[in-house]
């Protein structure tokens, strides 16, 4: 019993025997390969345009067709006599209202297209390559051990940290 209990209180107190242990070698760095990702990026693109523009529309005036009829119906009453005098007023008056709107309204045209410059932007997917550290392999005692680096180490030697736990072995008997 006592050999017994003597055994299973060593087998439990084996794994408090355990240690931390760390240390630094070096290793020869064989190969270095850059991690490359591609991204998408959008890249804004930008360029001026012209672009037509409509006059702003001004009011309509009667000005001129007031003066027009008033102006064609003297004319008229110039000409012919009786009832002829009176027809020729009121087709002085209209031509004249015609005449004298046509004038002050500009013919009636359609607002003149004028054009302005505007910047025009569109957005557009571009794909990039884009550095992610560095694939790295080094010889250390005969074997190659890969790893990712940050920052490119350079061919030659560098520093290998080993963190680990030591445990005791199982005792023979």
């Amino acid at each position: 019993m006592k050999k017994s209990m003597l055994v299973l209180l060593g087998v439990v107190s084996f794994p408090a025997l355990a240690a931390q242990v760390s240390f630094t070698e070096e290793g020869q760095v064989v190969r270095i390969e850059p991690r490359i990702r591609y991204v998408t990026e959008r890249v804004r693109e930008c360029w001026n345009e012209e672009v037509p523009v409509q006059s702003a529309d001004r009011p309509r005036s009667y000005g001129g067709a007031i003066i027009g009829s008033i102006t064609g119906g003297i004319v008229g009453n110039q000409v012919g006599k009786g009832n002829g005098k009176t027809v020729a007023t009121a087709v002085g008056a209209a031509i004249g209202a015609l005449a004298g709107d046509n004038i002050d309204n500009d013919g009636h045209r359609a607002p003149a297209v004028q054009y302005r410059t505007e910047q025009r932007c569109n957005s557009i997917p571009q794909q990039q390559e884009r550095q992610d550290g560095y694939d790295v392999t080094v010889r250390f005692q005969g074997r190659d051990i890969a790893f990712q680096m940050r920052e490119d180490p350079g061919y030659g030697r560098i520093p290998l940290n080993f963190v680990g736990t030591v445990t005791p072995g199982r005792a023979r008997w």
